[in-house]
């Protein structure tokens, strides 16, 4: 099974202003697009078994979320839609802020 990695509109304007302050550096991309990798590998049920993510469950107001470490700070916050086989990234920080 192939899994698809959608990243909402509101996520890449975000993405694109961090990159271009300088929030988010050319090895941030790097890993990003690695996850990215193994997610449409293997599913994001594998993002749980590798401890390089860091990868949880998100309550409060993210409840139904996941949250995927790809540096110190940096998050990656996602769902997984259960109609398509694909999982949106609904926001990318390098600040760890998890605000909506």
């Amino acid at each position: 099974m192939c899994w698809e990695v959608e990243i909402t509109d509101a996520a890449l304007v975000e993405l694109e202003s961090q990159f271009k302050t300088g929030v988010l550096t050319k090895e941030d991309a790097a890993v990003i697009k690695a996850w990215q990798a193994e997610v449409e590998a293997h599913g994001p049920d594998q993002l749980r078994m590798n401890r390089l993510w860091d990868d949880h469950d998100l309550d409060g107001e993210w409840r139904g979320f996941r949250s995927s470490c790809f540096s110190a700070t940096g998050r990656i916050i996602y769902h997984v839609l259960k109609d398509r086989i694909v999982v949106e990234v609904v926001r990318i920080t390098g600040s760890h802020d998890y605000r909506r």
